[in-house]
This record gives C-alpha cells, sequence and structure tokens, in this order.
C-alpha cells in the first residue's frame, strides 16, 4: 500500500472499524515505513486528549432561543421582499399611465427606476436576412434624419450619433450604386459601355491591318540570326569536348582495371609466400587433428580447408592461410599426442 491510503485509513486504524485483511495491510505498511508510524503515534495523542477533556452539559433553554432566532431571520427577511415589491408595485401604478401620455419622459422614469443593467445597444440582436437589414438600416437613417431636422440635438452625443447615422446612410447608398442595386440605379456605367464597345470592335480591324508574320511571333532580325548561329556553335563544341572527355576517362578505367586484374593474377598464381611446417604424430590422431583444421576452416574466412596425401607412414597437408592462420594450425598440431607418422604441412602465406 502507498502512504496516502495508509494516512486515509489511520483514523478508522485507530477507532477500530478496520476490517482484519485491512488492519494487516496498514500494520505491515507502518513497520517498514517510519513516517506513516509516526502519523499515527500523533493522531493517537490528539485522539487521548481530545478524550481527556471534561464534558460539559448544554443548557436545556439553548436549542429553544435558536430555534427562535432563526424564525426572526426569516420573518425579516420576508417582510424586507414583500415591502420592497410593494413600492415597486406603488411606483408603476403612477407612472404608466403619465408615460402613455407622454408626461413623463424616459430619461425621468429611467432616474426614477434606476439605470437599466445592460444598454439596449448591447442586447443582441436578432439574425435578419440581408434585404431586411438593410432596408431596416436605412428606415433608421431616414427617420433620424427627419427628426434632426424637426427638433436639434441637446448634446454633442447625440450630434455625434446623428452625424454617424448620416454618414452610414451615405456610406449605404455608395455602396448599393457600386454593385448597382436595383433601388439606387443610375446611368453613369452606360456611357463607359457605349465608350468602350468601339475600341472592342475596332480590335478584328488592328488585327487584319497587321502583317502575318507580326502575329503571335517575334519578327527575325540579322543580328538576332547571328547571335542563334553563335549559341548553337558553341553549344555543339561544348557537347564534342564532353563526349571526347568521357571516352578518354573510359579508356583510363578500362586500362587501370587491366592492370588490377593482372597484379590479382599474378598474385594468385603463385607468388606466394610458402612455408613448410614437420612434425611426428601419433596416426592415430590424425583424424581428429583433420576435423578440428575444418571446424577452424568454416569458422574463418581467410583460412582454407586443406588438401591432404597420405601414405603409409606419411601425412602432407597443403592449404592457403595468413601468418594468424599458420600459428593457430601449428598450435593444434602441437596439441596432439607424438607418434612415428611423419606430418607435413605446406602453408601458402597470403
Amino acid at each position: 500500500m502507498r502512504c496516502e491510503e495508509v494516512r486515509a485509513l489511520l483514523n478508522d486504524l485507530i477507532d477500530g472499524e478496520l476490517d482484519e485483511e485491512k488492519r494487516k495491510q496498514v500494520e505491515a505498511h507502518m513497520r517498514v515505513c517510519a513516517e506513516c508510524a509516526g502519523e499515527k503515534r500523533r493522531l493517537e495523542r490528539v485522539v487521548s486528549l481530545l478524550r481527556s477533556l471534561p464534558r460539559k452539559d448544554v443548557p436545556v433553554d439553548l436549542l429553544p432561543s435558536l430555534r427562535g432566532s432563526r424564525v426572526g431571520v426569516g420573518v425579516r427577511r420576508l417582510v424586507g421582499g414583500l415591502a420592497t415589491a410593494a413600492a415597486a408595485l406603488l411606483v408603476a401604478i403612477l407612472i404608466m399611465p403619465l408615460l402613455k401620455q407622454g408626461v413623463v419622459t424616459e430619461k425621468a422614469a429611467e432616474r426614477f427606476w434606476g439605470a437599466p443593467a445592460v444598454a439596449p445597444e448591447a442586447a443582441a440582436p436578432k439574425s435578419k436576412p440581408a434585404g431586411a437589414r438593410k432596408e431596416s438600416e436605412e428606415t433608421n437613417a431616414s427617420q433620424g434624419v427627419q427628426s434632426k431636422g424637426k427638433q436639434p440635438p441637446s448634446s454633442d452625443g447625440e450630434k455625434e450619433a446623428a452625424k454617424l447615422k448620416q454618414d452610414s446612410v451615405r456610406e449605404g447608398r455608395y455602396r448599393k450604386w457600386v454593385r448597382g442595386g436595383a433601388e439606387h440605379r443610375s446611368g453613369v456605367g452606360k456611357p463607359e459601355a457605349v465608350a468602350t464597345a468601339p475600341e472592342r470592335s475596332s480590335a478584328p480591324a488592328d488585327a487584319a491591318k497587321a502583317p502575318k508574320g507580326a502575329v503571335g511571333k517575334p519578327q527575325k532580325t540579322p543580328e538576332k540570326t547571328a547571335e542563334t548561329k553563335a549559341a548553337d556553335r558553341l553549344l555543339r563544341n561544348a557537347a564534342r569536348k564532353l563526349a571526347e572527355r568521357a571516352r578518354f576517362k573510359g579508356k583510363v578505367e578500362r586500362r587501370d582495371e587491366g592492370g588490377l586484374r593482372k597484379r590479382q593474377r599474378a598474385r594468385l598464381s603463385g607468388r606466394m609466400k610458402v612455408a613448410l611446417f614437420r612434425a611426428l604424430v601419433k596416426g592415430d590422431a590424425v583424424d581428429g587433428l583433420m576435423r578440428q583444421i575444418n571446424a577452424v576452416a568454416e569458422a574463418d574466412q581467410l583460412i582454407t580447408k586443406p588438401k591432404v596425401k597420405q601414405g603409409k607412414d606419411w601425412i602432407e597437408m597443403e592449404l592457403t592461410t595468413d601468418e594468424r592462420g599458420a600459428r593457430i594450425i601449428r598450435a593444434l598440431i602441437g596439441s596432439i599426442p607424438k607418434g612415428n607418422t611423419l606430418l607435413v604441412v605446406r602453408f601458402r602465406l597470403r
């Protein structure tokens, strides 16, 4: 168990509420964990101190007084809420008829009721189609312009708002004029179309007047022809030089390859160092020696399997290896028992 799990179960362990399996696990953990054991001892001291404190009886009249105080708080809250609701209802009854008759302005009502928590402009507008939204903007802007003519603004903020509305109206009309809308059409684009029409019609005539060689291809001049010929000549010379260089490189490579093959054939034809090794061995141990040499040759690529010639009392072996392999073979021969059979080993050293 982890320390966190054990510390969460310490209170139940002290109170004797753990089952046998949990209790054994917790005790086993505390035997190896000094921190958890110390935490258990601290909790036991706290519990013993709490149990040693004297008990004090609660007065009999305490509970009714607590209940009375709670009831009093609830009654006061209820009375306060009812008084607020009654005052709001009275204000509504007095002001609503005046608002309908236009006697009390909206600002006075706001001053009486208090400013709204959220401004009307901050409320999320309902989604409308694009056409309906444009019409409503134009209607609001026109109404704002008319109201401005009838009643002058009373503050700088209202003047700025009216100016912004006028700018938005102008911008909307300009956008409609650019898009060529049906509501604000004008005849400015028609003369342009008429003016551009002759230019389009005159294009075929210009093409007919132009010479045939000038359509789609640049005209060739003597200077350009001479430059083209010179460039072609340079390219041909460069290609010829590259081909000659490639042929020369191939010849050199073939010559080097032939020389390498000659050297390899000369090295393999018998121009190797030959070393002889003689020993008197027991004839019965030769078969085991041959098996050992063949195993070494299979494991080492630089040692070849020996060619064996055998007589009545002599044995001759020939194999190719290097100095290291020759030392290994000599060590194997020296490990077999001595006898009357002559063993001759011919080493062809690499």
